[in-house]
């Protein structure tokens, strides 16, 4: 009797990944979405491509979208470290490509440029800035622009705050949406406070009864205990809606299914994806990505784009980070109705932000 039992969530299992993989290779055109008009015609001036260049000797895919390009050039760097977003476009109302041409570029080792001869050490800051400079570059003669924007998100912002500092003669003004910033004990220690709150006034014991057990006290300040770690922690912001999104309650509803789903990847692509989130996390440059700031003055506007709820990046944190700031122009919004993704969650908002810095 058992073994019929087990034998029949075998066959159940089987066949949900059955389908889990049919539904992954059908959804998996790898094709861009075109700008069309009312009567599906590609609209003129318009781009919607996946390409890919050698980049200092590595194979780099990214996604060039946008309406005319005759507009202003974007170049996202995406969070992570890598985990490309393009696909958020999909799930999330954004209409960044109306203004801008934007170039969605999955560096070294990440999304698209995922290879497994990659060589974790060799992705450090300062290459993937090197990389960064050839990429813009192309982007300036591809499409007639004197410089580019840029704008980053997340585990991307320590690689954007670098290529703003050493190559201002190539950019506009940087955007830090989701900011990373190591002020001290911050991080943990707001995100304890802010989530005690929310579970308080939630009457979750069961949440607040597990963060209690997630940290301690070392002096005097609100640390993660060391037998967590930070995909324990990235857990519990999701209960509280202080995460990616604020209203994301789990990474595979919210990240890893609509990326699998997605129709701009492949079956083969959309593996890589995972391969290269697996591959930069071994990366010098995931360490990079999380370490403070050494020198804190800009030649170009530095914007820094933060969520209320934002826990992943605590706007406390954000707020001590842009004090030090010495750039003429530089600018700090807050979107209060945003956690760590104010591009996606509040997008009329941040392109009203955005477009106020088009020269």
């Amino acid at each position: 009797m058992i073994g019929k039992i087990l034998l029949g969530l075998i066959a159940v299992l089987v066949i949900v990944i059955g389908i889990f993989i049919l539904v992954c290779v059908v959804t998996g055109s790898g094709k861009i979405k075109q700008f069309t008009d009312d009567n599906g015609n590609v609209l003129e001036n318009s781009v919607a491509e996946k390409i890919y260049l050698d980049v200092n000797g590595i194979k780099n895919g990214m996604i060039i979208r946008g309406k005319n390009t005759n507009n202003p050039v974007m170049l996202f760097i995406s969070g992570g470290p890598g985990v490309p977003q393009y696909w958020m476009n999909d799930t999330y109302k954004n209409d960044i490509e109306d203004d801008f041409t934007v170039c969605w570029w999955d560096y070294r080792g990440e999304g698209l440029s995922y290879d497994s001869k990659i060589n974790p050490n060799d992705i450090t800051k300062e290459q993937l800035t090197a990389d960064a400079e050839v990429i813009i570059n192309y982007l300036k003669e591809r499409f007639g622009a004197e410089k580019v924007y840029l704008m980053a998100h997340s585990g991307g912002t320590m690689l954007g705050l670098n290529i703003a500092k050493k190559h201002p003669e190539l950019i506009y003004c940087y955007f830090g949406m989701g900011q990373v910033a190591n002020e001290g004990y911050g991080r943990h220690e707001a995100g304890y406070y802010f989530m005690k709150d929310i579970f308080e006034k939630n009457g979750d014991t069961k949440n607040l009864k597990k963060l209690e057990s997630m940290i301690e006290t070392v002096d005097g300040h609100i640390v993660l205990n060391k037998k967590y770690h930070d995909g324990h922690w990235e857990g519990m912001l999701l209960k509280a809606g202080c995460a990616t999104t604020k209203d994301m309650k789990s990474d595979a509803t919210g990240i890893f299914f609509p990326q699998m789903f997605s129709h701009c990847y492949t079956l083969s692509e959309k593996i890589n994806y995972w391969k290269g989130k697996s591959l930069l996390s071994k990366s010098v440059y995931f360490n990079e990505a999380s370490a403070s700031v050494e020198d804190f003055s800009y030649e170009v506007p530095v914007i820094f784009l933060s969520g209320t709820y934002d826990y992943t990046t605590p706007i406390s944190n954000v707020e001590k980070l842009y004090e030090k700031i010495d750039s003429d122009g530089k600018a700090f919004y807050e979107f209060k109705n945003s956690a760590h993704s104010p591009l996606w969650e509040e997008n009329e908002k941040a392109m009203e932000v955005i477009r106020s810095y088009l020269k």
